[in-house]
C-alpha cells in the first residue's frame, strides 16, 4: 500500500481487515441494477434506508442512464442469492425492476486509491 504518504490521519476513515471472502463462504459477487417503482422514486429515501440495513449488499449507488441503483451483493450461492432477491428485495414496496449480473471472475479487487 501507499500508506505512508499520507501526510497525516485526517484522511483515514476507519481502519478494517480485509476478510477472505471464499475461507468464509461467501463464493457468489452479484452486481444488481434496480429501478424504483413511480412509488418508489418518489420516496428514494425509503428505498436508501432499508437498502443500508442489508447486510449482503456492500455497496449501492445512485445510477445516470437506465438504472437508479447499483448494489453489489456478496453471497454464498445462487440459492443465497435467490432468498435475498425475493425475501429482502422485491418485497420492498419501492422497488420495480431488477436485473442481476452475475460476476464470474475477479480480474482486480481493490480497495487502495490511485495516490
Amino acid at each position: 500500500g501507499h500508506a505512508g504518504r499520507l501526510p497525516d490521519s485526517s484522511f483515514i476513515q476507519r481502519r478494517v481487515a480485509l476478510l477472505d471472502r471464499h475461507q468464509l463462504g461467501f463464493d457468489l459477487v452479484v452486481f444488481t441494477t434496480v429501478n424504483l417503482s413511480a412509488h418508489g422514486r418518489r420516496n428514494l429515501e425509503d428505498f436508501e434506508r432499508e437498502i443500508v440495513r442489508l447486510p449482503e449488499v456492500l455497496e449501492c449507488y445512485t445510477m445516470t442512464g437506465v438504472w437508479d441503483y447499483m448494489l453489489k451483493v456478496v453471497v454464498r450461492d445462487i440459492g443465497h442469492y435467490e432468498r435475498f432477491v425475493r425475501n429482502q428485495l422485491v418485497t420492498m414496496p419501492s422497488v420495480g425492476e431488477t436485473h442481476s449480473h452475475i460476476a464470474v471472475t475477479e480480474i482486480k479487487n481493490s480497495t487502495e486509491l490511485p495516490i
